[in-house]
């Protein structure tokens, strides 16, 4: 049997294709022709690594994300058990990142790393927040600033930043914008080529797996690892600003799997698609009823950056 290999797939061009079947409103891409580069100043097994996800992540006793452009972010020690750890995110499949945290927030692939002597070891506080924000001025004036100001006090020489859905790819490449402007390097992962070339996130490694696994494949931490060594040694490869690193990892030896990833489903009610794409809700979506018992309404880890919202 023949496998056929596609292109990576174009989402800026499967979103236009998607929201115009379904009468939505055409969505503005961030579109950027400069990025900023800082250089990396020492080796990497000296380096303190800063990690920065979109996932959606939280630590149960934490309050969840809601899907109304959340631009509020979550502090997590780096040290928590992996049992504790929560996705909720409206934008992919959330199945494998429940089952195996590490394809969305590679924490524990980071730590290896460290054991290993690769990196000197991670900050104590690594971050999460939402990343399907559709308002990029938000992310540019609230989110990206507060987070760059927290890679700062951690004293971190680098920082990783993974996204997972779309919109993700966006936000994290303006996040790494503004923390590349403080001075610190940062490598981003990327699944969506076509939103993180657009962005021009300063710069990149990419591997062509579904939304959602960015950071590597589900229970297979041979995977995880590689993904992640090769986007450290990005941060010195890489001297041209803008530049991504295709790692040549595909998902299986057929890419059919690209077929029905965002188009409307066939022969079905208006404004539903295959993609699974459910409501944008306002209030926290927890994983389980027993997160939002245990949730603590005041929780200092879970920053608010929002300000005024209910004006802009």
């Amino acid at each position: 049997m023949t496998s056929t290999v596609q292109s990576p797939i174009d989402y800026i061009e499967r979103t236009r294709a998607l929201y115009s079947s379904l009468d939505y409103p055409a969505y503005t891409w961030v579109h950027e022709e400069e990025a900023p580069l800082s250089k990396l100043d020492k080796p990497l097994d000296q380096c303190k690594v800063g990690l920065i996800c979109s996932g959606g992540i939280y630590l149960k006793g934490q309050v969840a994300f809601h899907y109304k452009d959340d631009t509020s972010y979550r502090v997590i020690q780096s040290n928590c058990s992996q049992e504790d750890l929560r996705a909720t995110h409206f934008a992919y499949d959330l199945k494998d990142a429940r089952e195996d945290i590490n394809v969305v927030f590679p924490l524990q692939t980071l730590r290896k790393l460290a054991t290993k002597g690769l990196i000197k070891g991670l900050a104590d506080r690594v971050y999460s927040f939402m990343g399907g924000i559709y308002s990029s001025r938000k992310v540019r004036e609230y989110l990206a600033p507060s987070l760059a100001g927290q890679a700062i006090k951690d004293e971190v020489d680098l920082v990783v930043l993974v996204p997972a859905c779309p919109v993700c790819h966006q936000s994290v490449g303006l996040i790494a914008k503004q923390i590349e402007q403080q001075g610190i390097p940062t490598v981003c992962l990327s699944s969506a080529l076509s939103i993180t070339q657009s962005v021009k996130a300063p710069r990149a490694v990419y591997i062509d797996y579904p939304l959602g696994h960015t950071a590597g494949k589900p229970n297979d931490p041979g995977d995880q690892e590689f993904i992640l060594r090769r986007a450290l040694s990005a941060i010195a490869d890489i001297t041209e600003p803008g530049s991504v690193i295709d790692l040549e990892r595909r998902w299986s030896d057929s890419d059919e799997w690209k077929d029905a990833v965002m188009r409307p489903s066939k022969g079905r009610s208006e404004k539903t698609s295959s993609d699974d794409r459910i409501e944008r809700f306002s209030t926290p979506q927890y994983q389980t009823s027993e997160d939002a018992e245990v949730a603590d309404a005041h929780c200092p880890t879970c920053v608010f950056t929002e300000k005024a919202l209910d004006k802009v």
